[in-house]
């Protein structure tokens, strides 16, 4: 399984990233992970980069929709 660092992104987008993949991969290895508290990068051992890019797309839009969610006057 390939391994990827992104850098100067840790906890949050390692957490979500890592949910992501494991929806998209269920029988699949994924992990995410920031070795170190003081790291500015998450290793994430994904099948392939594309798998990482779409999940990435999934949070994107996720996030958009939350935000609109708050913003939206009830």
């Amino acid at each position: 399984m390939p391994t990827f660092h992104i850098q100067n992104h840790t906890h949050t987008i390692a957490s979500t990233l890592r949910e992501i993949l494991e929806e998209m991969y269920p029988h699949e290895y994924v992990a995410c992970t920031v070795m170190h508290p003081l790291d500015t990068h998450l290793v994430v051992d994904a099948p392939n980069k594309a798998a990482i890019r779409t999940a990435l797309m999934v949070i994107k839009d996720r996030v958009s929709t939350a935000r609109a969610d708050v913003t939206t006057p009830s």
